[in-house]
């Protein structure tokens, strides 16, 4: 399965992108940094944007490579840090849709990225095969409302099986990097129950720093 195909699903359904652009996405080149504020893009001439204000084990594999990334700057509603004794960056947010290498990926696991979406589906438990290197164990896997089953990531302990609504990006596994089963990985940033409804998007979209 490609990113591409995960990332055209019919409007107005849960899946969408958390907020949608108003004006066209330009495909941007930038280096990845981490540090202990967050995820930025440093764009060169000490240009940097801020991606993600905690830097979640997503965007290890693209840390320190130049990327090509589409996204749209925004203002964040709430400037109250969500943890306590970390300030708030004040600083130019950037909302990434798409990220993937500019150049050979190298050895990691991850190839690109999509944008934040509500997904909905359930959570449900496979058992690897008889005869199989992993006969016997149980992977837990995420199947959105279309059927498509995803590796399940960014948690820190297993789901229970059942229905449930994630905020979650979809990210494309590098299949060099290590031997697995085919499909892509559903990176979670957020899982609620299955009646929750998808929050509103409250970031202002703005015009990005020339």
């Amino acid at each position: 399965m490609t990113l591409a195909a995960c990332w055209s699903a019919p409007a107005m359904q849960p899946s969408d992108p958390i907020t949608k652009p108003p004006f066209a996405s330009t495909e941007r080149r930038a280096t990845v940094r981490l540090d202990a504020q967050g995820v930025w893009l440093d764009l060169g001439h000490g240009k940097r944007w801020v991606a993600d204000e905690r830097a979640r084990g997503l965007w290890i594999s693209f840390a320190d490579r130049e990327v090509l990334v589409t996204g749209h700057c925004y203002r964040p509603f709430r400037r109250v840090p969500a943890r306590p004794g970390i300030e708030a960056i004040d600083a130019t947010h950037f909302r990434v849709e798409t990220l993937r290498f500019a150049g050979p990926p190298g050895d990691v696991p991850y190839l690109a990225m999509g944008p934040e979406r509500w997904i909905r589906g359930e959570f449900r438990a496979l058992e690897f095969p008889a005869g199989s290197v992993r006969a016997g164990e149980r992977e837990p896997r995420f199947f959105d409302e279309y059927g498509t089953g995803f590796h399940v990531a960014g948690l820190s302990a297993a789901p229970q099986d059942g229905a449930a609504l994630l905020l979650a990006r979809v990210v494309e596994r590098n299949p060099a990097y290590t031997a697995t089963t085919a499909g892509d990985d559903v990176w979670i940033l957020e899982v609620h129950g299955a009646r929750a409804e998808p929050r509103p998007a409250r970031d202002t979209p703005i015009d990005c720093p020339p």
